[in-house]
């Protein structure tokens, strides 16, 4: 069985009350950022949803997570609703989930002469922000490939001793052999999130092009005659997501991605206002298949 530690860090050793102060630093820079990537996740949605509706469409959470529909509420209460159902069925699940997935927690391994780290979280910003911090160095350790060309094969071979050792002879789970470190839940709401929402909106030429591709997608679907919303076999799903793939890399696609950034451009509100966020959608509208991303 391989071993691989890519998450594996060395801090300096620390006092109680440095390694406390330590982990309270930690804890406040990854919910800082995580915070401000829900609200520019829920911006994406909002827009998404206000630039449908515009264009005479729905976004049906139905159909998107197989939980929620913002039929008859408020844009702002869908979006927390969402939020809210999302992160527990990703958490729930033990899956890895790159969108809906906020949690972070460290796991601290002391030794004689440092503290052996483990960082665990679906979100890069959190290895980014980890690996910033004061006096901490990247101790990870694999044996499926080549170590890295800066290490001698000592070098290496006292990194794997050292994690098999802090892992009770590979005997003991991180839990089992650290302590823990777990951010504080993120809430997809807080005080003046709209506001905040409002903030992260992208801009009218990322919401036309992004709007473009799914009118060229829907044009491509018509023209193969295929119910984008029906249930397929997942090898067809697959076969037909290729195909798409071509088409929208293909001369034609590209030139009627384009054509659309022209339309979307006049036919798309300048901007998203708090008044859209307070509104009620109404049902029923047509529904777009899922942009391909």
């Amino acid at each position: 069985m391989s071993t691989k530690i890519y998450n594996g860090y060395k801090l300096p050793r620390m006092t109680l009350d440095e390694l406390y102060a330590f982990g309270q630093d930690f804890k406040k820079r990854i919910c800082d950022q995580f915070q401000k990537e829900v609200c520019i996740l829920q911006a994406e949605i909002a827009t998404e949803v206000c630039d449908l509706k515009t264009l005479g469409y729905k976004y049906n959470y139905e159909f998107e997570s197989r939980d929620e529909k913002i039929e008859g509420r408020s844009l702002i209460l869908a979006i927390v609703s969402l939020f809210m159902s999302q992160t527990k069925r990703a958490a729930e699940s033990m899956r890895r989930d790159g969108i809906w997935d906020f949690s972070c927690n460290l796991i601290l391994i002391p030794r004689k002469d440092h503290i052996l780290a483990l960082l665990y979280s679906q979100r890069e910003s959190a290895a980014v922000i980890f690996q910033g911090m004061e006096g901490v160095v990247d101790y990870s350790y694999w044996d499926n490939t080549d170590r890295p060309d800066e290490l001698t094969d000592e070098e290496w071979d006292a990194r794997r001793d050292e994690w098999g050792e802090a892992f009770g002879g590979w005997k003991m789970t991180p839990a089992e052999a650290g302590m823990s470190i777990e951010c504080p839940e993120i809430r997809g709401i807080e005080f003046g999130m709209s506001e905040k929402i409002l903030q992260a909106v992208p801009s009218l030429e990322e919401r036309a092009n992004r709007m473009a591709k799914r009118m060229a997608i829907t044009r491509w679907y018509d023209s193969q005659g295929i119910d984008p919303v029906a249930k397929v076999e997942w090898s067809d799903f697959m076969q037909r997501r290729s195909k798409l793939r071509d088409w929208l890399d293909s001369t034609d696609g590209q030139q009627q991605v384009e054509e659309e950034i022209v339309k979307m451009k006049t036919r798309l509100k300048p901007t998203i206002e708090k008044s859209d966020l307070d509104e009620e959608f109404p049902n029923p509208l047509p529904q777009l298949p899922i942009l391909m991303s």
